[in-house]
């Protein structure tokens, strides 16, 4: 890794494969992933106001700086950002690095626990690891998404640890809401008691009511807003139903995609008579359902369905972990998988990426100083 972090990724892909010590080396590939997130063009992502903010925490009392977003509505993230200034002295590029990391190592506890409780076998879970860390869609929000991608990936741990029995992660979950409001509607879904249960007659009910009340959302916010004035649930409400101007489009290459990605687990766990009964991998596909739901119902909030869109992308692995597992693709294609995933990321990198990193190709090549030296993170104003 020192000496070419690529080369150290490629290696450390090939040991995960031999399923040799793979926690380590699944750390070092998440390594190669911070190293080229801190040559990004900051101000084409949203760095370009989360790194002058996280800078501002030197410059102002913690009482003062703790409303300096959002009026304190999701104050975890300002109170962990004021803490990694002052751990880090407010070095960008160190607070690039731990964002990076810190979305990656939840999301892959998350998978380890999802593949100790259902027993699956390492090499399901070293390529649904591998999805997570080189689908290029994932990556692509890392420096970007922060808030969201934070909260995600403690949501993404969360989740199987409290479907397997282990409730002390519901502090994980309400965490997760006071550094983005929008994982609130996932802590919501996991009380709702008819998406534990695979699809029958009866049940479609449930959906069909829940997509009409989806479709209204809007009207019925502007009606419990007279009543909620400025609390907590008022301003999730106004976040989940008043369109934003960030987006301007909710493509149909991402209807396509989010339709993929929802629709094939939901066939096969409920056309499977041993996943059907497994409550857990029926949750975990009813989610991602109703989040598709609710993209569906609000199509003319682009915001909305993009932010929900990223959540489908980042269940995408542990869909790849448990329908490997069921269909026991053999080692062989899994490798395959493992090896094409990394190198697609590669390509589109260095030719589809929406944003410009300065590494470029260099990467092939560069050992690790290279990499902070080409970060222009520090510049950004």
């Amino acid at each position: 890794m020192l000496i070419n972090p690529f080369l150290g990724a490629l290696l450390s892909l090939f040991k995960v494969l031999s399923c040799r010590n793979e926690y380590l080396y699944f750390f070092f590939m998440a390594l190669f992933l911070t190293v080229v997130n801190i040559t990004i063009a900051g101000e084409e992502t949203d760095y370009s106001w989360y790194m002058p903010l996280y800078s501002d925490a030197l410059k102002v009392s913690f009482s003062d700086y703790i409303f300096s977003l959002g009026n304190a509505k999701e104050p975890l993230y300002t109170i962990a950002n004021y803490i990694l200034a002052h751990l880090f002295l407010g070095n960008r590029i160190a607070f690039s690095i731990f964002s990076t990391l810190f979305f990656y190592y939840c999301s892959i506890r998350g998978l380890l626990c999802l593949q100790r409780v259902l027993n699956i076998e390492k090499i399901y879970l070293v390529i649904s690891v591998v999805s997570l860390l080189f689908f290029p869609y994932i990556f692509a929000n890392t420096a970007n998404l922060l808030r969201q991608y934070y909260a995600t990936g403690m949501i993404l741990w969360a989740i199987p640890e409290i479907l397997s029995g282990n409730r002390k992660f519901w502090i994980l979950t309400l965490a997760a809401v006071f550094v983005h409001t929008s994982s609130g509607l996932i802590i919501l879904l996991l009380f709702l008691p008819f998406l534990k249960k695979s699809f029958t007659f009866i049940n479609s009910v449930y959906y069909i009511l829940a997509y009409l009340i989806l479709s209204n959302l809007s009207r019925i916010s502007e009606l419990l807003l007279e009543y909620l004035n400025n609390s907590a649930l008022s301003y999730a409400l106004m976040k989940a139903s008043t369109e934003t101007t960030f987006e301007t489009e909710y493509t149909t290459a991402k209807i396509i995609f989010a339709t993929v990605i929802v629709l094939i687990p939901l066939v096969v766990v409920n056309q499977s008579s041993v996943l059907r009964k497994n409550e857990i991998i029926v949750r975990f596909v009813n989610i991602q359902f109703f989040f598709y739901l609710y993209i569906m119902a609000n199509l003319n909030q682009a915001e909305l369905c993009a932010r929900l869109n990223i959540y489908l992308w980042c269940f995408l692995p542990f869909n790849v972990l448990f329908i490997a597992s069921y269909y026991k693709i053999k080692k062989r294609f899994c490798r395959l998988w493992a090896y094409f995933f990394f190198f697609f990321f590669i390509v589109y990198q260095l030719s589809f990426t929406q944003y410009t990193y300065y590494c470029q190709n260099s990467f092939f090549y560069s050992p690790i100083i290279s990499y902070f030296i080409d970060s222009k993170l520090y510049m950004l104003k």
